[in-house]
């Protein structure tokens, strides 16, 4: 299990926001989250599976936040 943190883009509002994970080049594997957060740090589990509870290989994946118009990439890696 991974815990991936991100702090909003604008402390003082919650917003709508969707966390979700793609291989490299791919398209979107899992959705962490898809709703609204409070303001301020978050922090969200990935189990390292895929939206079809699959183990993912080992590998570079990213994690991408989407809210208030903003779009952010993190890059994780998983180890098996």
């Amino acid at each position: 299990m991974s815990s991936i943190c991100s702090a909003a883009p604008e402390p003082s509002k919650a917003s709508s926001n969707r966390r979700s994970v793609h291989p490299t080049g791919g398209e979107r594997i899992a959705v962490l989250h898809d709703g609204w957060l409070p303001a301020g740090r978050q922090e969200i589990a990935w189990d390292g599976q895929d939206s079809a509870g699959v183990e993912v290989a080992s590998g570079v994946y990213l994690v991408e936040t989407q809210g208030n118009g903003d779009r952010i990439t993190a890059k994780v890696a998983v180890l098996r």
